[in-house]
């Protein structure tokens, strides 16, 4: 078999080159097919030198329970042929950070440990083609700062000759606002043009304002303001790197802004103050000058007054008979004033004869006026009641009589210094 097969062999090289060659290959192929191969080799005839594989075997298997590092080890480098492996050192590196990640922009500060039974006398880092000295704290601590990173940083640290494993620093980018408008839209009885306030979350408005922030943002996927009357936290409303919010400003309040994406959130509190002008209320003088004479009319005068605006200006009287018990309503007279003037003069010349008053009866009454408060509702106040008595006969006589007798005393006075 043997002899054939061999010359099967050689003769399978010639084959392409001759036809006779190839026809003999195909006869003496035929010839073998008879033969078994299993049947040709005797496995009984090896067992007995299997004994011989026990002892390399016990040894591999020994090494493998004391120190298997020294196969993993030596296979790991077989198979990573392209990496660099340093010379086990007598000492390790610890990365004393959670983890390695920083922010785009910020400073990162590295803390190290190194253990080990003899410890190098410096530390190095080698990062973007320096090498650079680790700051010493104590107690085999060291750091290092990155400072303002804009990309990640491969590093490798170094100790006495001996390099640790290669490391990364992770970047990261924060929610960054870019800048923010807010559009003020006032009250319409204010009749005051809106408004659009840039960069400054800060802000005086009156009460009743609508206000509009719109906020541009970059690395942000949410944005939200939180409010402290009431606490409640509102999400913006997202269009792009755009995210907008309104609210109605109806008291005082401070508010935060929080930017927020898969990594963080705004590193530093974003947070303003927003103050209300509350609509105040009018303020209302009156007095009065009568006709001493006929008591036919009286003159009402004063000032008027408000932030924003008068809608009514009125007089309210009632008349209270001479030995009667007052009435419980009063009458309304209105009063001219002049709508675009905030403070103003107002004056009234008050007819007495449409009263009918009789000897004895009285007059009370008040002046009020209401603001445009367009908010809550029109706010009124109004002046002190006063009062108005037609005199009786005798009362008339007794002020006349008075009234000259001040003029005698006058008289007689100045006769007096003339002499």
């Amino acid at each position: 078999i043997k002899d054939k097969l061999l010359n099967t062999l050689q003769l399978q090289r010639q084959s392409s080159e001759n036809e006779l060659i190839a026809a003999s290959i195909e006869q003496k192929s035929k010839q073998l097919t008879v033969f078994k191969f299993a049947d040709a080799i005797k496995l009984n005839e090896n067992k007995a030198r299997l004994k011989y594989l026990y002892i390399p075997l016990g040894v591999l298997l020994l090494i493998i329970m004391v120190y298997p590092a020294l196969l993993v080890e030596s296979s790991s480098r077989i198979v990573q042929y392209n990496k660099s492996f340093a010379p086990k050192a007598p000492f390790t590196f610890e990365i004393v950070n959670d983890n390695l990640t920083a922010y785009r922009g910020e400073d990162y500060e590295l803390e190290v440990a190194v253990e080990g039974a003899m410890l190098p006398s410096e530390v190095y880092i080698l990062h973007n083609g320096r090498r650079q000295l680790l700051q010493k704290s104590g107690n085999g601590k060291y750091s290092f700062t990155f400072k303002k990173i804009q990309k990640e940083v491969p590093f490798t640290l170094e100790g006495s000759g001996f390099l640790s494993d290669s490391y990364l620093l992770e970047m990261r980018s924060r929610p960054n606002l870019k800048n923010f408008d807010i559009h003020v839209n006032y009250p319409a009885y204010l009749s005051k043009p809106n408004e659009v306030i840039k960069n400054t979350g800060n802000l005086t408005v009156p009460e009743g304002s609508t206000l509009e922030w719109r906020f541009n943002a970059s690395e942000t996927d949410a944005l939200s303001l939180t409010f402290d009357n009431p606490e409640e936290t509102l999400e913006a409303r997202r269009s792009g790197d755009l995210f907008t919010f309104k609210r109605r400003a109806m008291q005082n309040e401070e508010y935060a802004v929080r930017l927020k994406n898969q990594h963080s959130t705004n590193k530093e509190d974003i947070k303003y103050q927003i103050s209300t002008i509350p609509d105040r209320h009018p303020d209302i003088t009156v007095e009065q000058f009568r006709d001493t004479m006929l008591f036919n009319y009286m003159v009402l005068g004063g000032n008027a007054s408000d932030d924003y605006g008068l809608t009514r200006l009125n007089l309210h009287y009632r008349v209270v008979k001479s030995g009667g018990a007052a009435g419980t309503n009063y009458k309304a007279m209105p009063i001219k004033f002049d709508r675009k003037q905030l403070g103003q003069t107002y004056y009234l010349q008050w007819n007495l004869d449409s009263l009918r008053l009789g000897a004895g009866d009285k007059v009370e009454y008040f002046v009020q006026v209401w603001d445009n408060d367009g908010i809550r509702g029109p706010k009124a106040a109004k002046t002190r009641t006063l009062e108005f008595k037609l005199p009786t006969k005798a009362e008339v006589r007794k002020e006349a009589a008075q009234n000259a007798q001040n003029i005698e005393n006058q008289m007689t006075k100045a006769l007096q210094d003339a002499n």
